[in-house]
């Protein structure tokens, strides 16, 4: 797990311009990504929101770290018996949760202080 973790860390400083890039505009962009999700959300579902909201703005922010994890997987393609595509599902189904859970969390804390 500690080599997969060192190449996965090596495809990132090798694309570390791109992701600085996606962090910038994703910032820039915030009110997109972050309010699109929320206004359809709660208006046609709104029990549904608070997962629908965190679900879809993680999804739109893990899209951009794709390239990087492509990049990873063909490198750990060589050293493994997994496919490229089976590497670039692990990692973007780690990005996505840890994403998941940051923007859940921060979620729940506004609407824990609107109250």
């Amino acid at each position: 797990m500690n080599q997969v973790f060192s190449i996965y860390m090596k495809a990132v400083r090798r694309d570390l311009f791109l992701l600085l890039a996606i962090m910038v505009i994703s910032i820039l962009t915030y009110p997109f990504w972050l309010g699109f999700p929320l206004f359809y959300s709660i208006i046609t579902m709104p029990y549904f929101a608070p997962i629908l909201f965190p679900f879809i703005s993680s999804f739109l922010l893990s899209l951009g770290f794709l390239y990087t994890n492509i990049n990873a997987a063909k490198e750990l393609h060589n050293n493994s018996q997994r496919s490229i595509f089976h590497w670039t599902l692990y990692f973007q189904i780690r990005i996505f949760g840890i994403i998941f859970l940051f923007i859940f969390t921060g979620y729940m804390v506004i609407l824990y202080l609107s109250q």
